[in-house]
């Protein structure tokens, strides 16, 4: 280690090269282009805004035709402490199956808690 000065350096540190410039793989007009060019903050050109009303205008077709899914975080996942966090959110009463779930996972958690400090107070 001959010439390293700890504290105080006087050897100026190598400077950092630049970061290399992300690349944009999606091609212009494309959906994924729109995207792109809001990922790198630009206005998106003419062919792609073009292409983002065609994505959208199938989209809301294929919804209108029953095609989409709903996404699993919409569903109310009832019995479960997520859906009890649902309740909750929503400001309704949560049911029953959400109470129980919610009165297990609460209780797993003190435990969980109350085991972990009494585990750092044994290791002091």
């Amino acid at each position: 280690m001959a010439g390293y000065v700890w504290k105080g350096a006087t050897e100026q540190p190598a400077p950092k090269k630049p970061a290399a410039p992300r690349i944009r793989i999606s091609a212009c007009g494309t959906h994924a282009g729109y995207q792109a060019h809001l990922y790198y903050r630009q206005e998106a050109c003419p062919p792609c805004k073009k292409a983002q009303a065609a994505y959208h205008r199938e989209y809301r077709q294929r919804a209108k035709r029953g095609e989409i899914t709903p996404r699993a975080h919409l569903v109310d996942n009832c019995g479960t402490n997520a859906g009890y966090m649902r309740h909750v959110r929503r400001g309704v009463d949560a049911c029953q199956p959400c109470r129980t779930a919610h009165s297990k996972y609460t209780s797993g958690h003190k435990r969980r808690q109350r085991a972990e400090r009494k585990a750092q107070q044994t290791a002091r």
